[in-house]
């Protein structure tokens, strides 16, 4: 880390409360695999002179893609090499600029911005990882340092690159055993492992969409409960050779559009029984990742979109074991919808003070480390990234440009 941010971390850490030794304020960027929008958290993270983290939300919104985006977004896993490229960097002019309007609105003084990025691929197993959204560009728009590129040094350690929460959700919730997050992907944190359990909202959501185009996902599951469980259709998801490895192991949109999204957009039942069917498969699976952690009665923390589907919470609460797991009530919406970026914000933070901030005994990887690229501030005032620059080129949009400055020449 470059000596003047260490010492600017140390002597504005030190400028806690009584009790605290180190307060720093940090934005942490997710975007899910749910395609719904970036989530933006401003956070406070404190260290007591007990060495222990806490934490306080300041400030959270989701912003939806717009168009382009949303559809860019879906489609860049076939575009060319040049398309990723410009993306991956109009992507970083586009966060760059919501980061500014987010920060403006707030007196805060942002130490730290910890950006996860859209994943465009994911396969540890081939040794490779992509989020999208350039860390350079982001920086450019801003005065703080910027930290992305989380997963990359894992997977070239052997690991998953994934899950990278556990780190944050063990020091800043010390009180809670096991964490499940029902976002697009269901993953799931137990003081022994953490690995993403199966696919979630990404399949739900997509569904939901069939039956109404203008329906973002299935309200409190409700359609899910009107339909029936296809048990045919059960018995191949669960028999899926994903479901059957042991971890550690993790998930990338690419492996539900392969594996996943054809058998259920063959199946001929209706929509309503595919919901069914699929809320069914998550929570089965949900249930058996928790009997194997067998300790008592752990404390489950539930976040994520999926906690609001009343029906899929219930089916897992149904398959559990009465008394088995204790689910606690999250302290507020801001952590059911905003963990995931508030633990990215800390991570960030967490590789500034130079400390481990991924894992390596839920990853796979050979040793734990500190993750991800540090991308220093621009040097000058805050600038805003132009609005053209913030949104994806075409080729045909390229070619266009260019032959309309060629006829102005």
């Amino acid at each position: 880390m470059p000596e003047r941010f260490a010492i600017r971390l140390k002597e504005e850490g030190a400028r806690g409360d009584d009790e605290s030794v180190g307060a720093w304020f940090g934005v942490g960027v997710m975007c899910g695999s749910s395609l719904d929008g970036t989530d933006l958290a401003l956070c406070r993270y404190n260290r007591g002179s007990d060495g222990l983290w806490t934490h306080d939300f300041i400030a959270t919104e989701t912003i939806p893609y717009e168009e382009p985006w949303g559809k860019h977004l879906l489609e860049l896993p076939h575009a060319s090499a040049q398309e990723l490229a410009s993306s991956h960097v109009a992507f970083g002019h586009y966060l760059s600029g919501l980061l500014v309007d987010f920060q403006a609105r707030f007196p805060e003084p942002v130490h730290v911005v910890g950006v996860h990025g859209h994943t465009v691929f994911h396969d540890p197993d081939r040794g490779y990882t992509f989020q999208l959204g350039d860390g350079e560009t982001i920086a450019a728009g801003l005065d703080c340092p910027v930290i992305s590129n989380f997963r990359t040094k894992d997977i070239a350690l052997g690991g998953q690159g994934a899950p990278l929460v556990p780190v944050g959700e063990q020091l800043l919730f010390p009180e809670i055993d096991c964490f499940l997050n029902l976002g697009g992907i269901v993953n799931l944190t137990t003081p022994v492992g953490a690995y993403d359990i199966c696919t979630g909202n990404q399949a739900l959501n997509e569904l939901a969409e069939k039956l109404d185009p203008n329906l973002r996902f299935d309200p409190e599951g409700r359609y899910a409960a009107e339909g029936r469980v296809i048990e045919s259709l059960l018995a191949a998801l669960e028999s899926q050779e994903y479901i059957l490895r042991s971890p550690p192991k993790s998930l990338g949109r690419e492996w539900y559009e392969s594996q996943l999204h054809p058998l259920l957009a063959t199946n001929e039942a209706s929509v309503r029984d595919l919901l069914a069917t699929y809320t069914e498969h998550i929570a089965r699976q949900v249930a058996r990742a928790l009997e194997a952690y067998e300790a008592g009665s752990p404390k489950l923390l539930v976040t994520g979109g999926g906690y609001y589907n009343t029906y899929l919470l219930d089916r897992i609460k149904s398959l559990l074991e009465v008394g088995a797991t204790a689910v606690v009530d999250p302290a507020s919406s801001d952590l059911v919808l905003f963990k995931e970026a508030m633990i990215f914000g800390f991570l960030g933070l967490l590789n500034l003070l130079g400390e481990t901030n991924i894992d390596a005994s839920f990853t796979g990887a050979r040793k734990s480390v500190i993750g991800g690229s540090i991308h220093q501030p621009f040097s000058g005032a805050r600038w805003k990234a132009q609005n053209e620059r913030a949104k994806p080129l075409t080729m045909s949009q390229r070619n266009r440009t260019v032959r309309s400055r060629q006829g102005n020449e």
